[in-house]
């Protein structure tokens, strides 16, 4: 009887370990579950011009992955992006033309294998205005 009662401890005490661990994992699954991806890993960028030309590969913005200001030789030019970014490409482009100056934004992308118009190429793949 008294070794009953000593598997009887030793299974209970299992089983409270094992509850603690099982609780502890879906504690830890939930938790992790709510987090969500939010905006801060986009770049710091600046729309520094806009290419209105009517060619192939016209039509396209100029970015500088930085707060400058200035179209320089470290500005990418931006002619790819995800067809979902149409409709905030678009509202860019409307207000560089109103105002006629640069746009600060939060961008997200990669660097494109070649060049136009003597400037590197990227490819965004998120973006939105400061």
């Amino acid at each position: 009887m008294q070794r009953f009662i000593r598997i009887s401890c030793l299974i209970t005490t299992m089983n409270k370990n094992i509850f603690r661990i099982v609780y502890f994992v879906t504690f830890l699954a939930f938790s992790l579950m709510a987090c969500k991806k939010d905006g801060d890993h986009l770049s710091q960028g600046t729309i520094v011009g806009w290419n209105d030309g009517y060619c192939v590969v016209c039509g396209g913005f100029y970015l500088n992955l930085s707060p400058d200001t200035t179209l320089n030789k470290h500005a990418f030019y931006v002619l790819n992006y995800s067809q979902s970014l149409s409709l905030v490409i678009n509202k860019l482009s409307e207000q560089y033309h109103k105002n006629n100056s640069p746009i600060s934004v939060y961008v997200d992308g990669k660097p494109a294998s070649d060049s136009l118009f003597g400037l590197p190429t990227f490819f965004v793949t998120n973006i939105r205005a400061k």
